[in-house]
């Protein structure tokens, strides 16, 4: 929060990022920015809460989103929330104006997804989609390239989250039960996992491990595709994205560290409990294996991978 506060007279706004469906330190943000505007990013914590309270009901602006991957995983697409009827009125009135998609957009938007969410899905994710997904994001530079359209949401997309809310919660509970399984099973170093705070409810979206360094993030991630389970260094190519889209100027350095030493281990809710079992005693396998190593021994070219 000092870094926070030393810029807060360069501030117009703040957005607190609910990363990986946990909590940020929402009521210090609040604390230390007192009268700017706080947008809330909860596309990754919807039915996250702080005392009971959900989030994106803290600051004057929120939005989720729908977007493939997440609990309601629709395509693309989000939701705006507000508990300002003034700011409410001011961001229904910036989406009617926004373009609706005519039907040809909505068929061929339909048949994409439906082909992403095949790719993605098993036995075609291990037999195609994993190296096809790579090839995309690594060199088609995939990430900066996928762009925004700002139109109405697509009502196959509004269909599809109409018909998949009333699992939300059960979801959440599926996938709080697997984070609960690995925070008691992995033999790590303490801090690498990352703990629900008091008073804070997370829906576990995403289950992240903190490494010392990302030689050993990479030696884990390695070990981990070459035994069939997948991984995701989700933040691996935030700083270089945010210097050349967003005029980035290297003046965050804890996240900069952080964003090359953090991976995600799967969480899904669809996931057995015997899968779950079985990453945890991979990941637990891999770390004994790491610590074996120096850093100069690390692997980093992966083998195949089945989902």
């Amino acid at each position: 929060m000092d870094d926070l506060s030393a810029k807060r007279s360069e501030l117009d706004a703040v957005i607190a990022i609910h990363t990986f469906g946990n909590v940020c330190d929402i009521r210090s943000v609040q604390v230390v920015v007192d009268g700017i505007p706080i947008i809330e990013d909860c596309a990754q914590a919807i039915g996250s809460k702080l005392d009971d309270r959900m989030v994106g009901s803290f600051g004057a602006l929120a939005f989720f989103s729908f977007r493939s991957g997440k609990y309601l995983s629709a395509g693309e697409g989000g939701v705006l929330f507000s508990p300002d009827a003034e700011m409410y009125s001011l961001a229904a009135q910036y989406v009617r104006e926004m373009r609706a998609l005519d039907a040809a957009e909505e068929y061929v938007h339909v048949a994409k997804t439906y082909v992403k969410s095949l790719l993605r899905s098993k036995p075609l994710y291990g037999l195609v989609g994993y190296r096809l997904w790579r090839v995309l994001n690594h060199k088609m530079n995939l990430p900066e390239k996928s762009g925004i359209s700002l139109t109405r949401i697509h009502r196959a997309d509004l269909a599809t989250i109409r018909r998949r809310l009333p699992l939300l919660d059960s979801a959440i509970e599926r996938q709080r039960a697997n984070a609960d399984f690995y925070a008691k099973s992995l033999k790590l170093e303490p801090g690498m996992l990352c703990a629900e705070k008091p008073g804070t409810f997370s829906n576990r979206y995403c289950f992240p491990i903190t490494f010392a360094s990302s030689d050993h993030r990479d030696f884990i991630a390695t070990y981990l595709i070459r035994r069939q389970i997948d991984t995701i260094k989700y933040l691996d190519d935030v700083v270089d994205i945010a210097a050349n889209n967003y005029g980035y100027e290297g003046d965050c350095p804890v996240a900069e560290q952080l964003s090359k030493r953090v991976l995600l281990i799967p969480n899904y809710s669809t996931l057995k409990s015997r899968e779950v079992q079985r990453i945890a005693h991979c990941v637990n396998a891999g770390w004994v294996e790491a610590s074996r190593h120096s850093s100069g021994a690390f692997s980093r070219e992966p083998a195949g991978i089945t989902k």
